[in-house]
């Protein structure tokens, strides 16, 4: 009987233990003397033991299958068949990239912080990271969540691209719910990388309370406001699978004694089964088109593209920068969202104009450390590396930024630069270029800095010294950029403007 279970899992693959006992009970061995063989049966059979599947299933596999390729594939099938948390998690973060910030992850989940009879979010992810599903990684320099290759390879570079777009996306789905009074003025919250808006125990991307008649609850001395929950995402199409993680959020999230809400998932695309699924559950599915027009929504495509393939798109067409910021510039908040990663695009311009292969975003790793690299530009007689900081007018960089990318990134990235056969031994040079200004004491850091050191350069330039490199480089567009998103704006705040609704 061993060795007939041995055969079916090599023919088979890993599964469920339900399906094996189907398997076994056609070929005339009886449900029970087969479900006992299973549960007793030793190497090379083994079971996910710490994971737990509905109904007391088991998963099932040999020794020589862990961790492969077929063995993932059939544990998702299997989180699928079984309705199980892991599965809606697995395919959405999938669907996004294969990665994502380790905060963006509890939004992802579909699971509460804390909720008795449900998995909690803190096991779920342990859960995953021990069967190899999900494994720690790093994003734009920060803590990740990462599937395995063997189910979805990850896109760090659309990522990072994604996550610019969705906040822009975020703020204006945020100020559309305000304006339309769906949510209380001042009292929204809005996903960051420090906080995650929260209703009923699960995180969301925008949770706000609302006084729609249909939502509130009367007491005798107060009214009390039902909710608003969103989750946006941008750059896919949202199939059925991966909207799953929405569906059961907020089911749980409505169930009992909580509070009524409205939920509204945003996405690109959805496809027609994800749909019905939305309007079966009851919830609003809309996409950047149907909300904001198609101005807007292609827009936000083309930011995703561009960011994706920034260093193509900095040499080839640097006006990308003003009409981005053109296109999307009349969205609160969104300059402040795209200040930062098109600095870098203009950077990467101004540079490939005195030649060299030009790379943004690339990852230095040394002695178990990692820094990212904005922008870096390897010609015949020098490679240098350049920290992009752009920023609204009035900013000034103090003595702990330069500081702590002296003594942590420069390091790294010199480092990993003498490492490489091709490149390790000509001149690095380091820079520091903001929009900003530097401090005194960061300005009289970096000088004693520059001139005990032999072994490399460090450089810095300001606003106005990038603004000069503009204008030497005849990119009257790029100038009038600077001028206008980095240099001379006059908001230069981050926030969704405070006031009254128009």
């Amino acid at each position: 009987m061993e060795n007939s279970l041995l055969q079916l899992l090599r023919q088979r693959g890993p599964s469920l233990s339900s399906r094996l006992v189907d398997d076994l009970a056609a070929g005339g061995v009886s449900r029970e003397a087969a479900r006992q063989r299973i549960s007793r049966s030793g190497e090379p059979v083994r079971r996910l033991t710490r994971l737990g599947f509905a109904r007391n299933e088991r998963f099932v596999f040999l020794a020589e299958q862990s961790e492969t390729e077929p063995f993932y594939r059939a544990f998702l099938d299997a989180c699928d068949a079984t309705n199980s948390a892991y599965g809606p998690v697995l395919h959405v973060l999938g669907a996004r990239g294969g990665i994502c910030l380790e905060s963006h992850f509890d939004v992802l989940a579909g699971c509460p912080t804390a909720r008795r009879g449900q998995i909690s979010l803190a096991r779920l992810k342990e859960d995953l990271v021990s069967v190899g599903a999900v494994e720690p990684a790093l994003l734009n320099g920060k803590n990740a969540v990462q599937v395995t290759e063997k189910l979805f390879f990850p896109n760090p570079s659309l990522v990072r691209a994604r996550l610019v777009a969705e906040g822009v996306l975020l703020v204006h789905v945020a100020e559309w719910l305000r304006r339309l009074g769906m949510v209380s003025w001042d009292a929204f919250k809005v996903r960051n990388e420090s906080e995650l808006p929260n209703f009923a125990g699960f995180p969301f991307d925008i949770v706000g309370p609302s006084y729609l008649r249909a939502l509130v609850t009367h007491r005798p001395d107060r009214l009390l406001p039902g909710f608003v929950a969103a989750d946006v995402h941008i750059g896919f199409e949202m199939h059925q699978q991966a909207m799953a993680y929405f569906v059961r959020k907020l089911q749980i999230a409505r169930s009992g004694k909580n509070r009524p809400a409205i939920g509204i998932l945003v996405a690109d695309t959805f496809s027609p089964d994800a749909l019905k699924l939305g309007r079966r559950e009851g919830f609003i599915v809309a996409t950047p088109e149907i909300l904001f027009g198609k101005d807007v929504a292609d827009a936000l495509r083309d930011l995703v593209s561009t960011l994706t393939n920034i260093a193509v798109a900095a040499t080839r067409d640097p006006e990308v920068v003003t009409n981005l910021f053109e296109r999307l510039g009349r969205i609160e908040g969104a300059a402040a969202n795209l200040r930062g990663p098109l600095f870098e695009l203009i950077v990467a311009h101004l540079v490939a104009t005195e030649g060299g292969s030009i790379f943004v975003g690339r990852r230095a790793f040394s002695s178990g450390r990692s820094a990212e690299i904005d922008v870096l530009r390897v010609r015949a007689h020098d490679v240098s590396a350049y920290e992009c900081r752009g920023h609204g007018p009035g900013h000034e960089v103090g003595i702990s930024s330069v500081t702590k990318w002296v003594s942590e990134k420069v390091p790294v990235m010199r480092e990993w630069l003498v490492s490489s056969d091709e490149i390790g031994s000509r001149p690095h040079v380091f820079h520091y270029w903001t929009t900003g200004c530097f401090s005194q004491e960061a300005v009289t850091f970096l000088r004693a800095f520059q001139e005990r050191t032999k072994k490399f350069r460090i450089e810095w330039k300001d606003g106005s010294d990038v603004l000069a490199v503009a204008r030497g480089s005849a990119s009257k567009r790029i100038v009038e950029t600077l001028n206008e998103h980095y240099l001379r704006h006059p908001i230069a705040t981050s926030t969704v403007t405070r006031g009254p609704p128009l």
